[in-house]
């Protein structure tokens, strides 16, 4: 499929333009205008067309700047400047960094895509974007600390995710166990962390990032939870090559500090931010469900929920959820055994 954004950066302004003109600046006349149009409005782009005027956007997109960028990454100080590549779609770009052939150069590397036709999340659920709206984007790193700490990956991240919006204005961001980002009106963003043998002295790791900026109604009817953006929330037209930036000097920041002295030291931080901190919850690891109290992480990233008896259960994998009034016995339940410890 072609680049699509050269059409884009013609609408993004949000005035009537013609086909003609498009075709004219594009190269995209006739029948492959009008597939280019149906695969962006596909991809969630809010398009309209009148015969006398041609097309708009009737809500407001603004494409990723990869020089502007590199250049903020250079500022930075980050291997990430001469490592990023920016792209108009992509099947998932922690796939496009999973299948990197040059392990050498894969520290830092960074694909920041304006479409996922395929992303995903934990668990292989799929992860819903509208296309030039949101913010998809991986990072490859190098983990130089013992391989126990991996799990620990997607917690850093979310830490990162949290101080990034906090930076631009956004309070109230708090985290669930363990890789959603939320807000009190829902989940603002995802972490996926895959693993990538290199065949090198250390492990890297791809940690995929979708953060919630714009999506319309029928990406958020695909989705099987409250789902916030920014753009709601903070009612401000978001750059999205300085988000880009921000999050990934964050990130990289972070992962040093890992790689330095491990986890221990983020511990209470995460804490600090944890959602369900001292609520009622339910931990599950695959069909084993625990009740209980909600205690946050220990110094190696497992979850502890305290039960009804005191036991401290820890969480190496699996998730953790605000136990309902539905998950409560039945009252017929109960009175049976009442009667059997009688």
């Amino acid at each position: 499929m072609q680049d699509l954004r050269p059409i884009v950066r013609l609408l993004q302004n949000q005035r009537w333009t013609s086909g003609a003109e498009i075709g004219k600046i594009t190269g995209c006349f006739g029948e492959d205008l009008e597939q280019a149009i149906a695969a962006l409005k596909a991809r969630g782009l809010p398009l309209e067309y009148q015969t006398e005027r041609g097309y708009r956007l009737t809500s407001p997109a603004m494409l990723i700047d990869e020089e502007r960028l590199t250049g903020l990454l250079q500022d930075a100080g980050l291997v990430s400047a001469t490592r990023v590549s920016v792209v108009d779609a992509v099947d998932s770009t922690n796939s496009r960094l999973l299948d990197w052939a040059e392990p050498a150069t894969l520290h830092g590397r960074v694909c920041v895509a304006e479409y996922q036709s395929d992303g995903r999340g934990r668990q292989g659920r799929p992860w819903f974007a509208a296309g030039y709206r949101n913010l998809t984007l991986s990072l490859a790193w190098r983990i130089e600390q013992d391989t126990t700490e991996l799990s620990t990956v997607s917690l850093v991240g979310g830490l990162a995710v949290c101080d990034c919006l906090e930076d631009i204005g956004l309070s109230q961001v708090c985290l669930k166990w363990p890789n959603d980002v939320m807000s009190p009106v829902g989940k603002l963003a995802g972490i996926l962390v895959e693993t990538k043998s290199t065949g090198l002295e250390h492990l890297h790791v791809v940690i995929g990032i979708g953060i919630n900026i714009h999506n319309a109604s029928a990406v958020k009817a695909r989705i099987e939870q409250p789902i916030a953006d920014l753009g709601t929330l903070m009612g401000s037209k978001l750059d999205r090559t300085s988000l880009s930036a921000k999050l990934l000097s964050g990130l990289s920041c972070a992962l040093e500090r890992v790689n330095r002295s491990g986890f221990s030291d983020c511990a209470q931080k995460w804490n600090k931010r944890d959602a369900y901190m001292g609520c009622a919850v339910i931990g599950t690891i695959g069909d084993q469900k625990i009740q209980g109290q909600g205690l946050g992480v220990d110094d190696s990233g497992a979850y502890r929920v305290r039960d009804d008896r005191g036991r401290i259960h820890r969480l190496i994998s699996g998730e953790v959820r605000l136990r309902r009034a539905a998950d409560a016995p039945k009252a017929d339940h109960r009175a049976k055994v009442k009667q059997s410890r009688a």
